[in-house]
């Protein structure tokens, strides 16, 4: 990995700059997980996994985070409409998938 953070670094600067106002993100969301999305928090991103920039397809809000909940997850919100996900929203896990980058 060419990055000067470790993945919790990372996170950790993440979630205080979320805790300022929202954060803008990039992920691949042309994949039946993410679109199909309803409710519950993605603990996995089978299907979505994005190993190279080529394949990140939409920006999405990081608007909060939940560091109680078992497991830890994003709150962001999508610009696909209330009616898709939880009001517009998904829970992403804060799991960093093996991948040290994350899910999605």
């Amino acid at each position: 990995m060419n990055d000067r953070y470790s993945f919790e670094k990372r996170r950790d600067l993440i979630m205080a700059a979320v805790a300022q106002q929202p954060v803008t993100m990039t992920l691949k969301s042309n994949c039946d997980l993410f679109m199909s999305y309803s409710d519950g928090v993605l603990t996995h991103d089978t299907g979505c996994e994005c190993g190279d920039v080529k394949c990140i397809d939409h920006a999405v809000v990081i608007v909060g985070y939940n560091t109680t909940h078992n497991p830890p997850y994003w709150k962001v919100r999508n610009s696909w409409g209330i009616e898709w996900g939880e009001l517009g929203h998904v829970r992403i896990a804060m799991d960093d998938s093996g991948s040290g980058w994350g899910l999605f």
